[in-house]
């Protein structure tokens, strides 16, 4: 049995225990730039330090990610092994632009699989970009390579070889004024005189590189099987594919565990959870203390745990009508998140009344027209609780795509691929006849109360429901959303004895 499961069966038999064992994980504090408010900056101390469990518990938008990719980061700074673990793949979204890129575990790989696919894609690409250690830090010269690429340097320099210095400077010098037409001439006088003194530099990063991109397969198998036992990139990994760790023939412990949206873990789960790291920093939503996150949460000390209450994400006018409903006690959210967009006429919460197919799908398409039509907008997500009424959608996105293509740029989600996303303005999608199928009969609105605090807390500044408004204010988890909301706006839109010809 490991440590930390040890550790993990005391503290849930033992509210308010000390953990006397202490983890090698030894990351230096934070000096990153990111504007950590205090309450924050303590969870991300916690979050580094040597203690062996961690929890950070807060609403949807109080930043427990941020706080987690600022954590991961450090650790892979300081050649620290990580595994982040989700229930969800979806929650990976803002995973995936940490500063070494992730590999992500999947169902159609095994393990050494997924190390040799995320060896191979690195290498396709490699970043060369070492130089002398006596020369300073240019990134316009860098630059310089991505504009054009170091094979065109090498042959405009072997072209010019033969020519005498101030031929090959003017020429230079034109291609590159052309590229960067507002520097000023003395840096770009340096930029030409660089790339003539680097010509030996260039030729060694281009035969790298080729050396890379054209690695046969059995050499590539030969770096895998090299790199498996000591890899440290970041991995991601959903709670069902954690087997493929154990199948991996290694014993895979990291140096640093994430486990993201603990509130849904299972107690296989966190024993599976427990198994595999020195650390583990939980990050979940209290919402129900009654699970095994809120239990882990309360029978931590104090010294162990940091619970966030802010919102950074709503504008305050959106989170006014949205927390009071769904969150007690009422979540703070800043006053830098003040939208004057009420008062200009633009309510953030708005209900479309439509009461059947063919009213829906040309209201969708009117807004959709208009929002394509005024460039400065952004289109919105389009979000359902359901597979029929996803599916429904979907197929209503490809006939708009042939009258108008920019409509393939829309993005729809089901609700089970929404965790982890964020978007400034949200429509969602009601459809009381796909949740009146077969499938849904037991649960009529197919909404339980995490779903809808999941759909309406990633949207920052506007919300559009789309249904029958009578239908859903029979429905009680609906009723106090559309009693209670001052911007709900009630728009039936009449089927005419045109539209019904």
């Amino acid at each position: 049995m490991s440590e930390i499961l040890t550790i993990l069966r005391t503290v849930f038999n033992q509210s308010n225990h000390y953990i006397p064992y202490r983890t090698s994980l030894n990351l230096p504090a934070y000096d990153g730039n990111f504007p950590f408010r205090q309450k924050q900056m303590a969870a991300l101390e916690l979050a580094l330090s040597n203690a062996p469990i961690t929890a950070i518990a807060g609403n949807p938008a109080s930043g427990k990610t941020e706080i987690a990719l600022a954590a991961i980061n450090m650790a892979i700074a300081h050649q620290r092994s990580t595994l982040i673990i989700a229930p969800f793949a979806s929650t990976f979204t803002g995973y995936r632009q940490l500063s070494l890129p992730p590999l992500e575990v999947t169902e159609d790989q095994n393990y050494r699989q997924s190390v040799k696919t995320w060896l191979k894609q690195r290498l396709s690409a490699p970043k060369l970009d070492f130089s002398p250690p006596h020369w300073l830090s240019d990134q316009l010269f860098e630059d310089l390579q991505i504009k054009r690429d170091r094979r065109f340097w090498l042959e405009l320099l072997n072209q010019l070889e033969s020519q005498t210095g101030e031929q090959n400077e003017e020429k230079i010098a034109k291609i590159i004024a052309e590229l960067y037409p507002s520097i000023h001439p003395a840096r770009r006088q340096l930029l030409v005189h660089r790339l003539i003194q680097s010509k030996a530099l260039l030729q060694q990063r281009e035969h790298l590189y080729q050396d890379y991109v054209n690695l046969s397969d059995s050499s590539l198998d030969q770096m895998t099987d090299a790199v498996m036992p000591h890899f440290q990139a970041p991995i991601l990994c959903t709670t069902k594919h954690l087997s493929r760790l154990e199948n991996s023939g290694l014993d895979l412990v990291f140096d640093l565990v994430i486990a993201e949206d603990s509130n849904y873990l299972t107690d296989q789960e966190l024993q599976n959870i427990s198994m595999r790291g020195k650390k583990l920093v939980f990050l979940g939503d209290l919402v129900d203390r009654r699970n095994l996150f809120g239990k882990l949460f309360n029978n931590l000390l104090p010294s162990y745990r940091v619970e966030l209450t802010e919102n950074h994400r709503l504008n305050a006018d959106l989170a006014h009508h949205i927390f009071p409903l769904l969150y007690t006690p009422l979540i703070y959210t800043a006053t830098t998140q003040k939208s004057n967009s009420a008062r200009q006429g633009n309510p953030q919460i708005i209900w479309y009344d439509v009461r059947n197919s063919l009213q829906f799908e040309q209201t969708f398409e009117n807004l959709l027209t208009n929002i394509l039509h005024n460039k400065t907008r952004v289109l919105p997500s389009v979000l359902t609780f359901t597979e029929i009424t996803y599916q429904k959608l979907q197929q209503l996105k490809q006939r708009l795509v042939e009258k108008t293509p920019q409509v393939s740029n829309l993005e729809i989600y089901n609700i089970d691929d929404w965790h982890g996303r964020q978007c400034d303005s949200l429509w969602v999608i009601c459809d009381q006849d796909a949740d009146q199928s077969e499938d849904n009969r037991s649960n009529v609105t197919n909404l339980r109360l995490n779903n809808l605090r999941l759909a309406l807390t990633r949207s920052s500044h506007q919300i559009k429901f789309w249904g029958d408004r009578q239908y859903y204010q029979e429905q009680n988890i609906w009723r106090d959303l559309i009693a209670n909301s001052s911007f709900v706006r009630d728009i039936t839109i009449i089927e005419t004895n045109q539209q019904r010809g």
